[in-house]
């Protein structure tokens, strides 16, 4: 993911002379290089870099604290309106605090997909899926619990704890049934 304080295809024109090719934009770029310029090459882009160390703390932008069971199809469909979402035209980013997950799975090849059951105010159920968001959750549950209970919590795939999330949310249809799906962006532990 690019900053973007930092234009990518400006830093790379820097050092031009170090490459064999190069090409892009501000948000991304790729480039041919011989093997021994790398060094050379990360050195120049790291003493040249516009970029402070607060540039690379994490910004998250919500849009409308929503409570969970407020999230409705009629909801999604206006949101969808919205779309193309992309660079410029970002989907809407919702939240909501003290969420409390009923059940957690880990899911994929790769087990880094993070599967929450969400219980709402009305007693129904709501499930979220986090692409590359299982070790966050773990290291967040270690932190709560230390290592020994978090290894029981895993194999009972319950904890009791609530947690601050935000999300998009979308529809998932499978086997014909249409359910509401939150994408989790981030989440923490519920605090106050």
């Amino acid at each position: 993911m690019c900053i973007e304080k930092c234009n990518m295809f400006e830093e790379l024109t820097k050092c031009k002379n170090l490459m064999e090719k190069y090409g892009g934009h501000q948000m991304a770029a790729g480039l041919s290089i011989k093997k021994e310029n790398i060094i050379e090459l990360r050195n120049k882009l790291n003493i040249n870099s516009p970029l402070k160390e607060n540039d690379f703390i994490h910004k998250l932008t919500i849009d409308k604290q929503v409570p969970i069971s407020d999230v409705s199809i009629e909801m999604i469909n206006d949101i969808e309106m919205l779309e193309p979402c992309g660079k410029g035209n970002s989907s809407p980013v919702l939240a909501d605090k003290k969420i409390n997950v009923e059940k957690f799975y880990i899911m994929g090849i790769n087990k880094n997909t993070l599967k929450l059951t969400l219980s709402t105010q009305n007693s129904g159920k709501i499930d979220a899926l986090g692409f590359n968001k299982v070790d966050k959750f773990v290291g967040i549950l270690i932190d709560e619990y230390g290592t020994q209970r978090v290894e029981e919590i895993l194999k009972n795939r319950r904890c009791a704890t609530n947690f601050d999330i935000a999300f998009v949310p979308s529809l998932n249809t499978y086997n014909g049934v249409t359910t509401i799906q939150l994408k989790i962006i981030d989440f923490r532990v519920s605090r106050i």
